[in-house]
């Protein structure tokens, strides 16, 4: 069998980041998914790299306490979830499909 053979027949391996903008490796992602390497290292052809991140969400109303004790996080930002803005190169590759509304 020859490279050009073994090329062929080589299948593609799938990588996905789901909520990649929750970690703080965001740059791993950056080199991985944009650069299309891995510590200065060439991913092979047939890797894809597909990645997926969360919106920026604002938590629901709060509910009003009436007995207990009310507790309070002071690191509390109203956000649903932690989420750090992507790098800027990430952008440009990067589509906004909104919320899912009932009809």
């Amino acid at each position: 069998m020859t490279v050009k053979d073994m090329k062929k027949n080589v299948k593609k391996v799938w990588v996905f980041f789901d909520e990649f903008n929750t970690t703080d490796e965001l740059s791993y992602i950056k080199e991985m998914v944009i650069d299309r390497k891995f510590r200065g290292i060439t991913l092979p052809d047939n890797v894809v790299m597909i990645a997926a991140c969360n919106p920026y969400r604002l938590k629901y109303a709060k509910k009003t306490v009436k007995a207990g004790i009310k507790k309070e996080d002071p690191n509390d930002d109203g956000l649903a979830f932690k989420v750090k803005a992507p790098n800027k190169s990430m952008i440009q590759f990067m589509w906004d499909y909104q919320q899912l509304r009932e009809r």
